[in-house]
């Protein structure tokens, strides 16, 4: 089953976004129309430690590194609803205040219609696509399961006996265990899934507490290097570059999926708010120190900006809430 974003290595031009003095700015703060003139915030809608949080801090620090922010830049936390908490206070609390962004992706996406949230994404101010990673399948290094095959033998045979691990109802994960099922003719009703916030999940896997964890990649790599959990399948159509990790599809299982994450701002920016934010974003993406990061977390670089990123925000809302309704998450 295919279920994966088209990857987008060349980055999308932003003249038309930024104007031909600004993608000339190659050096120095960004500055736009007098912006910013305060400390700049990035919302996270989860708690620390996951995929949202890393790339949060990952943009904060090259924000700061590379001399790109002219003002100082926090990340903050906020908690609930599968991100739709932060997403309320983004829309709510920082309308109009440009110095505000949120980062966000495919699981927020899901967790809008799961949650039956008041607010989504349509009133926002999409800014810019960064990133892209697989998903995986993954067990206590105690578990009895060495392959995925075995999972899904198990899962077929008895299905409540399996109790899946991931990320907010309704998000990458919760929808990697949903197609999984599918393919094996179990309905969404037999699923036994928990869903966890931000960092909760990597201890739950170590500590045997859940059978087997759907998350992305890019967060299990350094645990499983470390000997704390074993990742037995990545939903790659190939195994990954260094990475000795079979594809679901050596398991017998046809599914190629890939998250994606992106940072939208409040409602009511200004155009040289978004201008801004564009250009820093940009200039995070195309810095030397960003591909570096990149590299070592595993994550693929999946650019998009301008009108472009704002008709793919809008064509995923449609297009996950369709699937989250088939696959019986959302109404």
């Amino acid at each position: 089953m295919r279920f994966r974003n088209k990857l987008s290595i060349a980055c999308v031009s932003v003249a038309g976004v930024l104007g031909a003095a600004a993608v000339h700015a190659q050096s120095g703060p960004v500055t736009v129309g007098g912006f910013p003139t305060q400390t700049l915030r990035i919302i996270v809608p989860a708690s620390a430690g996951g995929g949202w949080d890393g790339t949060a801090r990952a943009i904060q620090e090259v924000l700061r590194e590379d001399n790109i922010a002219a003002k100082p830049v926090e990340v903050i936390n906020v908690t609930g609803g599968g991100g739709t908490v932060g997403l309320a206070r983004l829309i709510n609390q920082y309308k109009g205040d440009g110095h505000t962004v949120m980062v966000m992706g495919l699981s927020l996406v899901g967790s809008i219609y799961t949650n039956k949230s008041p607010v989504d994404l349509s009133t926002t101010t999409p800014i810019v696509r960064l990133t892209a990673d697989y998903q995986a399948v993954a067990v206590a290094n105690k578990s009895k399961y060495k392959t995925l095959k075995e999972v899904l033998a198990d899962f077929r045979k008895n299905p409540k006996s399996v109790v899946w691990g991931g990320g907010p109802g309704g998000g990458p994960d919760h929808l990697t265990v949903g197609f999984i099922a599918k393919s094996l003719g179990i309905g969404p009703k037999d699923i036994n899934y928990v869903a966890f916030s931000g960092g909760e999940l990597r201890p739950q896997i170590m500590g045997g507490q859940v059978t087997a964890a759907a998350t992305s990649f890019s967060e299990l790599k350094a645990d499983a290097e470390a000997g704390q959990l074993r990742i037995l399948a990545v939903t790659a159509p190939s195994r990954l570059p260094g990475s000795s990790v079979p594809t679901a599809k050596e398991n017998g299982l046809d599914l190629d999926f890939a998250n994606w994450r992106g940072v939208v701002g409040p409602p009511g920016m200004k155009d040289n708010e978004r201008q801004a934010w564009t250009e820093m974003l940009t200039r995070v993406r195309n810095s030397a120190r960003w591909k570096n990061i990149l590299k070592t977390r595993d994550w693929l670089d999946d650019f998009q900006a301008g009108k472009e990123f704002t008709a793919f925000v809008k064509a995923e809302s449609e297009r996950v809430g369709a699937l989250e309704r088939e696959l019986g998450l959302a109404k």
